[in-house]
């Protein structure tokens, strides 16, 4: 009866060894598993972030670009309302400067 009982804890020591072993693959399975997911998570997450900020970075070009043309716009305003104040000034001026020079050409 002693042999008997020495082969079945036997087996169940090697029993217990394959569900150790076992149990030791399915750890490293779930572990190898995790950190493929984490990999992609972690993928995903960046290419996320990445389309997000290319899409600010185009909403912030398009709202700067539409600064850029208001304010060369109302340059060209500001540009042309002093050349329209300027150019009677800058006339009388011209005429002024032709009229010494007649005078002068003239009394000599």
């Amino acid at each position: 009866m002693s042999l008997e009982i020495i082969k079945s804890i036997k087996q169940a020591e090697q029993e217990a060894e394959r569900v150790v072993e076992a149990s030791i693959i399915r750890a490293r399975d779930i572990v190898s598993d995790a950190e493929k997911q984490r990999q992609t998570i972690l993928g995903n997450a960046l290419k996320e972030a990445k389309q997000e900020s290319d899409e600010i970075m185009k909403k912030s070009e398009a709202k700067a670009q539409e600064e850029v043309q208001k304010i060369l716009k109302r340059t060209e305003e500001e540009i042309q309302l002093l050349k329209k104040e300027t150019e009677p000034k800058i006339n009388r001026a011209i005429d002024f400067i032709i009229e010494k020079v007649v005078k002068v050409n003239g009394n000599s």
